[in-house]
C-alpha cells in the first residue's frame, strides 16, 4: 500500500505506525471531503485506459426541507448506479445502491426505490429500514401517508397505507395500480378480482371511506391523469386485445362519472381508435371543463414504408425522403380531439390540412398548422402560416403569415391572452380578443437577436415567459432581461448584464426547467416580478454562476467566477444555494452557500484524479483576416513541459470556446469519439478555437477563422 509513498526520516517503529495511520487517513477519509494536501502525499502516475473505469458522473438529486442534508448521484460507465445522501454541516453519508424516485418529508425521512426495495431513512436518528419488493410509492406530505404496491411476495398486489413510523393503517388485496393526487389527498386504485376490474378513490382525511368509481366486467384501466389541483380525473379503458375503446371522466365534486364510448359516439370518425402512450397523454384543461386526447386511423401505414431497398428522392417533394419514412405523412399521425364532457361535446381538433397543435394556458384558444406551407425551401425549419381556433365555437382564422416556426418564435402568455410572435427581428404581439398585432420592441434601442443558435449567425435570445397576468412580456436580448408592455407602451431593462458584458438568463429551478412543452408548443411561465428571481450569468473569459435578482436590488451574485457552474437548487425559504462547479482540470464539486457567506464543498468527485497527471486549460484570442475577434480553448498536455513540442488536435466547429471549464471523464464511451482529456494525458495539446459563420458562406468563413 506504501510503495508509491516517500516516508523519510522515519527514526522509530511508532513513527513508521503514525505515518502509516496518517497514510489510511488520507486514503480512507479525504475522499469525502475536499483538501489540497491530497496530491502532495501520492506520486502521481500515467493515465491508462484501465484506470478509465474508476470515473464517475455526480448529480445533484433533492435537498432537505431543514436544508441539512443533501441527495445526489453517482453513476460510472461499467452500470454501477448510487444514490448518496449526505449532511452537509458533518459530512455523514449513507448510500443507496442503485437508487431513484427521492423524496424528503417534512418530518425528518429520505424515501428512495431501487429495483427491488424501498429503503427509508430517519434522519434524526439515522436507522435504516427497508421494504422488500415494493413495486411503486408515493408519499402525501399533506396528510403524512406512505403508499405502497407491492410486487412480489406473501402480499403480491396488496396496497399498503401507513406512515413512517412503521404503523400499516389499511391494506387493500389485488390491486393493479395506484395514482396519488398533485395535492396528495386523494388516492385512486384499481383491483382487479376474478377477471372484474374496479377502480376506487379513497380520500386520505377519511381513509377508512372508499368510494367505486367504475366497476368493469374484463375492461383494464390505464392512463389515470389527473386535472392539476386534483379536482377531477381522466382515465381510460382497454379490452383484452389492448384496444382502448371508452374513456372515463371522473368529478370528485359530487363523485360525477362520465362516459366516452369510441364505439357509438356519432361525432367519431369510422375506422379511427383512441391511442395513449407516453408520448399521446391525456390532458386536462385547468378549469376541469375539457379533455384532450388522440386519436388515429387503424392500421393506417406511412405511403413511404419501402416495399425494397430502393429509395426514391424526389426534389419536388414537400419533405425529404428520411423526413416522411420517420414521421410518415400527415394523413397517419395522431390527431388531437376535444371532449367536454358537461356538454356531451367532441371535437377534432387538428386535421390533416393543420395537423400541428398549441394550446392556449387558459385552454381557450388553440394555434394550428401546417410544416409543409411553403416546403421545400432551404431553412432548417421554415415558415408556415398560423391559425387561431376558438375553442367554444371551434371558429379558426389565419392570424399570421408566413412566421418562422423555429422554436420559441411564437408563444401563448401565460395567462392566454396574448400571442407573441419574433419577426422581422421584432417582437410582435397578436392580442386574441382585439385581433390586433403590434410591434412592441420597434422603439427599444437594442437587439433582441444574437448567436444562440447552432449553424445560425443569428437568431432570436428568446422569452422565458410572463409577469402576472401577462402585464409583461419578458424577453431576453444578448446580454439582459427585458420587461416590456403587450401593447408596447412601457419597456424596462431588469439586469445591467450589458456593462460588464455577462449574458443573464432565468435559471431552472430546482428540479423544473424554465422551458416545457405542452402538445406541440412552448408552455409559458408566469413569474411574479416582486419576488425574487434566481439567473444564471455568463460573463467574459467563460466565467458563470448564479445571481438573484429583484426590483429593488437588482441582481446579486449568488456565485461567480472563473469555472462552470450548474444545477441550482433551493428550498421556498430561500436561504441556502446548492449547485455543482467544476473546471477542466477540477472534477465536479457540490457546494452549499448563504447569499452573504462562504462556499462550503461537501463532495468532491473522482478524488482519485490527484493520483494522475493531469492537463490544464487557457482562454486564447486571436482574430480573423477582417480583424474579427475570437477566441478558443487551448487544453495542455498533462505534465507540461514548456521545454518540449508536442502534438496539436483541433476540434473545429463553430462556439466551442464555451468548453473551456468542463471536466471531462476519461472514457472510450464516447458519442463523438472525442475526449479531451484522454488527448491531454497521452501528450497532446487540444485546440477549441470558435468560428464565425457566415450566412450562405460557412466553409470560407470557417476556414478564415
Amino acid at each position: 500500500m506504501f510503495t508509491d509513498i516517500n516516508i523519510i526520516n522515519i527514526k522509530s517503529f511508532t513513527c513508521f505506525l503514525l505515518s502509516s495511520l496518517t497514510v489510511l487517513f488520507l486514503f480512507f477519509i479525504l475522499p469525502l471531503v475536499t483538501c489540497p494536501s491530497w496530491g502532495q502525499v501520492v506520486q502521481k502516475k500515467q493515465l491508462t485506459p484501465v484506470d478509465y473505469h474508476l470515473w464517475g458522473e455526480v448529480h445533484l438529486d433533492k435537498i432537505s426541507p431543514d436544508e441539512k442534508w443533501a441527495s445526489y448521484n453517482l453513476s460510472y460507465e461499467n452500470g454501477r448506479d448510487t444514490l448518496f445522501v449526505r449532511n452537509v454541516i458533518s459530512n455523514k453519508t449513507f448510500a443507496f445502491a442503485k437508487g431513484y424516485n427521492s423524496t424528503f418529508t417534512d418530518d425528518g425521512f429520505f424515501i428512495c426505490q431501487n429495483d427491488e426495495d424501498l429503503q427509508i431513512l430517519n434522519l434524526r436518528s439515522v436507522k435504516k429500514q427497508n421494504i422488500s419488493a415494493v413495486a411503486q410509492y408515493s408519499y402525501s406530505a399533506h396528510s403524512g401517508h406512505l403508499i405502497l404496491l407491492m410486487g412480489a411476495g406473501p402480499k403480491e398486489n396488496t396496497l399498503i397505507i401507513g406512515n413512517l413510523k412503521d404503523k400499516v393503517i389499511k391494506e387493500i388485496k389485488d390491486v393493479t395500480q395506484f395514482s396519488l393526487s398533485p395535492g396528495g389527498q386523494q388516492l385512486v386504485y384499481s383491483s382487479s378480482v376474478n377477471k372484474v376490474n374496479t377502480l376506487s378513490i379513497i380520500n386520505l382525511n377519511e381513509i377508512n371511506k372508499t368510494n367505486w368509481i367504475l366497476l368493469d366486467q374484463g375492461n383494464q384501466f390505464k392512463g389515470i391523469t389527473w386535472q392539476k389541483d386534483g379536482r377531477s380525473m381522466a382515465f381510460l379503458t382497454s379490452s383484452s386485445d389492448l384496444l382502448i375503446n371508452q374513456l372515463f371522466y371522473y368529478k370528485l365534486e359530487g363523485g360525477k362519472l362520465f362516459k366516452f364510448d369510441s364505439l357509438s359516439h356519432s361525432n367519431f370518425p369510422p375506422e379511427s381508435i383512441i391511442c395513449y402512450d407516453d408520448f399521446y397523454k391525456l390532458v386536462i384543461s385547468d378549469d376541469a371543463k375539457k379533455v384532450f386526447f388522440y386519436i388515429k386511423n387503424k392500421g393506417a401505414t406511412s405511403k413511404v414504408r419501402p416495399d425494397s431497398d430502393v429509395e426514391i428522392w424526389n426534389a419536388n417533394d414537400k419533405l425529404i425522403y428520411t423526413e416522411q419514412k420517420r414521421n410518415g405523412d400527415f394523413k397517419t399521425i395522431p390527431k388531437i380531439t376535444m371532449w367536454q364532457p358537461d356538454l356531451g361535446a367532441f371535437n377534432l381538433i387538428s386535421s390533416e390540412k393543420l395537423p400541428y397543435f398549441q394550446i392556449s394556458r387558459d385552454f381557450k384558444y388553440a394555434i394550428l398548422s401546417n410544416p409543409t406551407d411553403y416546403e421545400p425551401q432551404f431553412d432548417y425549419e421554415g415558415p408556415r402560416d398560423y391559425y387561431i381556433m376558438n375553442l367554444s365555437t371551434l371558429e379558426k382564422k389565419l392570424f399570421l403569415e408566413k412566421q418562422s416556426s423555429t422554436d420559441g418564435e411564437i408563444i401563448f402568455s401565460a395567462a392566454g391572452k396574448y400571442i407573441a410572435c419574433f419577426r422581422e427581428k421584432n417582437w410582435w404581439i397578436y392580442d386574441i380578443y382585439s385581433d390586433s398585432l403590434k410591434n412592441i420592441t420597434a422603439n427599444i434601442d437594442v437587439k433582441f437577436i444574437s448567436k444562440e443558435r447552432t449553424l445560425a449567425p443569428e437568431s432570436v435570445c428568446g422569452s422565458p415567459g410572463w409577469s402576472i397576468d401577462d402585464k409583461e412580456i419578458l424577453i431576453y436580448d444578448q446580454y439582459d432581461l427585458w420587461s416590456v408592455s403587450p401593447k408596447g407602451t412601457s419597456a424596462k431593462r431588469l439586469t445591467r448584464g450589458r456593462e460588464s458584458n455577462i449574458r443573464f438568463r432565468i435559471a431552472d429551478y430546482s428540479n423544473n426547467s424554465v422551458t416545457s412543452t405542452i402538445f406541440h408548443g412552448l408552455d409559458s411561465r408566469s413569474f411574479d416580478l416582486e419576488k425574487n428571481i434566481f439567473l444564471h450569468a455568463t460573463g467574459q473569459h467563460e466565467k458563470t454562476g448564479f445571481f438573484k435578482w429583484n426590483n429593488k436590488t437588482g441582481e446579486i451574485p449568488i456565485v461567480y467566477g472563473n469555472s462552470f457552474v450548474d444545477e441550482l437548487k433551493y428550498n421556498s425559504e430561500e436561504r441556502n444555494f446548492y449547485f455543482r462547479e467544476q473546471k477542466f482540470d477540477q472534477s465536479p464539486v457540490l457546494i452549499a452557500k448563504q447569499l452573504t457567506s462562504e462556499a462550503k464543498p461537501f463532495f468532491k468527485s473522482n478524488p482519485q484524479q490527484q493520483n494522475y497527471f493531469w492537463g490544464r486549460s487557457e482562454l486564447i484570442e486571436f482574430e480573423n483576416s477582417k480583424g474579427r475577434k475570437l477566441k478558443g480553448a487551448l487544453f495542455y498536455p498533462a505534465g507540461y513541459d514548456s521545454k518540449k513540442k508536442y502534438p496539436m488536435i483541433v476540434s473545429i466547429y463553430e462556439i466551442e470556446s464555451d468548453q473551456l471549464h468542463i471536466y471531462d471523464n476519461p472514457s472510450l464511451y464516447n458519442e463523438n469519439g472525442f475526449n479531451i482529456s484522454i488527448f491531454t494525458t497521452n501528450g497532446y495539446f487540444v485546440l477549441l478555437p470558435d468560428v464565425t459563420l457566415e450566412e450562405q458562406n460557412p466553409g470560407l468563413s470557417a476556414t478564415d477563422c
